[in-house]
């Protein structure tokens, strides 16, 4: 198993855990993702994470905010599911690159 895949993994299980959709990809990223580097990923995907780490860290954090926070606190419910739907695409990308058990 390769670190990214690992943490692209447990990124999955948080947003499949309990809580809001917004919740849930804030601490999808925060608690996984935030640690994973382009050049922990296939080459074929790492401009899709790179691209994805400066869409989910756009916005300036206000107040005890963070970049995250603030920057899924101004998505509307449609760009949520998108930034979801991007998570689940580049785990199943990794899942294709990594070797069988």
């Amino acid at each position: 198993m390769s670190y990214a895949w690992e943490k692209f993994h447990m990124a999955i299980h948080s947003l499949a855990g309990p809580g809001l959709q917004r919740e849930r990809l804030v601490s999808a990223y925060v608690y996984n993702l935030i640690h994973v580097k382009p050049e922990d990923v296939p080459a074929d995907i790492r401009d899709k994470l790179r691209q994805f780490q400066h869409d989910i860290t756009r916005v300036e954090a206000k107040g005890g905010e963070g970049l995250v926070q603030a920057t899924v606190n101004s998505m509307d419910d449609t760009e949520v599911n998108r930034m979801i739907k991007r998570i689940i695409s580049m785990h199943d990308a990794i899942t294709r690159h990594e070797e069988p058990f």
